[in-house]
């Protein structure tokens, strides 16, 4: 009888064993195959992208080249270069929406100092003439 449940308890082991290999391993080929579309999907997003920019936006009046694409709170975060200067803009997931320009809405903002303020034009009344019959 002890040999039985000693033979039972290596078949259970084992088979426990063999189980989590299966489950890691199949973690890890799910992670391999979604870190390939996602690649491939930036890449799409990114021809997408430049292609739009160019085309609808510099409309032939400059070149734009995306000199980095990366991934950054649910968006991919671009750097985008326009001549000589670069910029940072984002697209969504999905590659439907372009961001030109974020704001973060945890960083505050400071007041500009040079920005005059000018009081609010007060209406002048003007007269309307009586009209007689």
């Amino acid at each position: 009888m002890d040999k039985l449940n000693k033979k039972i308890v290596l078949i259970v082991i084992a088979i426990i064993v063999f189980v989590l290999l299966l489950a890691g391993a199949t973690v890890f080929l799910l992670k391999e195959k979604n870190n390939k579309q996602e690649i491939a999907s930036s890449q799409r997003i990114k021809e997408k992208a430049i292609n739009y920019i160019n085309k609808n936006i510099l409309a032939g009046k400059a070149v734009a080249s995306i000199t980095n694409i990366s991934k950054e709170h649910d968006l991919y975060k671009i750097k985008l270069k326009i001549q000589n200067n670069e910029f940072d803009s984002y697209i969504s997931k999905d590659g439907v929406l372009l961001f030109p320009q974020i704001v973060d809405l945890d960083v505050p903002v400071k007041p500009e100092a040079n920005i005059p303020t000018s009081p609010t034009p007060t209406p002048t009344p003007t007269s309307i003439p009586n009209s007689t019959k």
